[in-house]
């Protein structure tokens, strides 16, 4: 919850105020209209208030650098969600979920007692070559203490390293120390499977006709990949294709246009729209598809540039999309290079789907509907909380199977089936969605969702089965 914070106002600050009062004429803003002579003139300030912040401000000791990423992140608040500026080391973590980024090859998270943790050791990386594990507790990186940091903040410390990586890791009852080599890592975006061995449910006669493909992100060496996967499934014959975008966030827009371009008609893929109102299509020349149908899987993650390349196989009828409602995100980010290190991410094009409806904020409709919940973003400290946040944690308790009848808010019968969740997991039972209960209705209901992960596999093949392998 927001919590206002206030400041007692002394006699030395009203004599700070009425000295600085008479700059108020420059209240109306600055002269001229919007043009590269009025934005120089705005640097410029900008400049001088950094540099007597720096050498007079009497409080705690500011730097050059904390000031300009304080006016970055002030400046981005004025403009959308997609929109801010990211630290080195955040923009190096950015760059690892396209496929190829420079570290250790670790993932980390937070353990039971909010101290960061291994959660993954990526295969032939670094880490592990030197032997480090998953679940290896960080207690140090090159000396500093990091068991209280935030994993962002963690990550910017490796980043930061020149040369070895100095780590300190708990290990059980034991304590050790690692040195590890920083490199490039390349990790595959694109993985293969045979469809019997992803949905063990299917006809073997009819399986052995069907590939599967999931895509985790548009990286750089995606098309590759992807190419690869493809020209391997015409050479077995393949005829369909599950193509599986669920928890794929986007990535290079260019990446996923070429591999439209593979699986998608003729015809646009999708509309670019700019901030001076011209705009574009981006269409494929495909005049032989390589598949007679795709089934696209989604759900709520399913964002950006994956839901480009989902629309533009609906609005086709090439594909036919099976799962949950995608996220909604139809606006396109560049990244502009900052003077300390670091991008600034800003929204710059909307794109509009191939039948040129709007995607941002509205997301593709399946075809096929499967109803999951999404992971709970919202807790609280007290018992004001939004019908929003609500009506999220009644469907999860729902859906991991807590019987509850009532209206979707916050009165006694859903404080009721949150403390029998709340009790059922050793929490303190006083019907507030904590933090701590956040994490538990999270947890179960990533455990129901990987229990249930055959719902969309199975209507995808049932559809294909009806609608085209046997409709003759």
């Amino acid at each position: 919850m927001k919590r206002s914070f206030f400041r007692k106002i002394t006699a030395v600050l009203l004599c700070v105020v009425l000295f600085v009062f008479p700059v108020s004429v420059y209240a109306e803003g600055i002269p001229g209209e919007n043009t590269d002579e009025k934005a120089s003139e705005a640097g410029y300030d900008l400049y001088e208030t950094i540099s007597i912040l720096v050498d007079s401000y009497a409080g705690s000791d500011l730097t050059v650098e904390q000031l300009y990423m304080a006016a970055l992140r002030g400046m981005a608040a004025e403009l959308d969600e997609y929109s801010y500026p990211m630290t080195a080391g955040e923009f190096q973590s950015f760059s690892g979920d396209m496929g190829k980024f420079t570290g250790i090859g670790i993932v980390l998270g937070k353990n039971e007692l909010n101290g960061t943790t291994i959660v993954d050791v990526l295969k032939g990386s670094p880490a592990s070559r030197a032997g480090v594990l998953v679940d290896d507790d960080l207690i140090k990186v090159n000396g500093t203490d990091v068991t209280k940091l935030t994993t962002t903040e963690v990550v910017e410390i490796i980043f930061s390293v020149e040369g070895a990586v100095e780590l300190e890791i708990k290990r059980g009852e034991e304590t050790l120390k690692v040195s590890v080599e920083k490199e490039e890592i390349i990790v595959d975006t694109v993985e293969e499977h045979k469809f019997g061995e992803v949905f063990p449910e299917a006809d073997p006669a009819v399986s052995v006709k069907i590939g599967y493909a999931k895509i985790f992100a548009f990286g750089e060496q995606t098309l590759d990949e992807f190419q690869k996967v493809i020209e391997g499934m015409k050479k077995k014959n393949m005829e369909y294709l599950f193509l599986d975008l669920r928890d794929n966030s986007g990535g290079i827009l260019e990446t996923a246009e070429a591999i439209a371009k593979l699986i998608v008609p003729a015809g646009a893929i999708y509309h670019i729209k700019f901030a001076d109102g011209s705009s574009y299509a981006v269409s494929s020349e495909l005049k032989e598809p390589p598949f007679k149908h795709i089934v696209v899987l989604t759900n709520y993650y399913t964002a950006s540039a994956s839901e480009l390349l989902a629309a533009a196989l609906q609005d086709s009828n090439a594909g036919t999309i099976v799962g949950q409602k995608t996220f909604g995100k139809g606006t396109v980010q560049s990244l502009m290079p900052i003077l300390v290190g670091g991008v600034f991410k800003y929204t710059t094009a909307e794109y509009l789907r191939r039948s040129g409806a709007a995607v941002n904020k509205i997301g593709v409709n399946p075809n096929v509907g499967i109803v999951k919940p999404h992971y709970l973003e919202l807790y609280a400290d007290t018992e004001t909380q939004t019908a929003e946040m609500i009506t999220g944690v009644l469907s999860i308790l729902k859906y991991i199977g807590y019987e509850y009848e009532g209206k979707s808010e916050y009165g006694d019968a859903a404080k009721d089936v949150i403390k029998k969740f709340q009790t059922d997991n050793e929490l303190s039972a006083n019907g507030i969605v904590n933090y701590e209960t956040c994490e538990a209705l999270n947890v179960a209901l990533n455990a129901k969702l990987i229990e249930k992960d055959l719902e969309e596999l199975r209507a995808g093949y049932n559809y294909l089965l009806k609608n085209f392998i046997n409709k003759n």
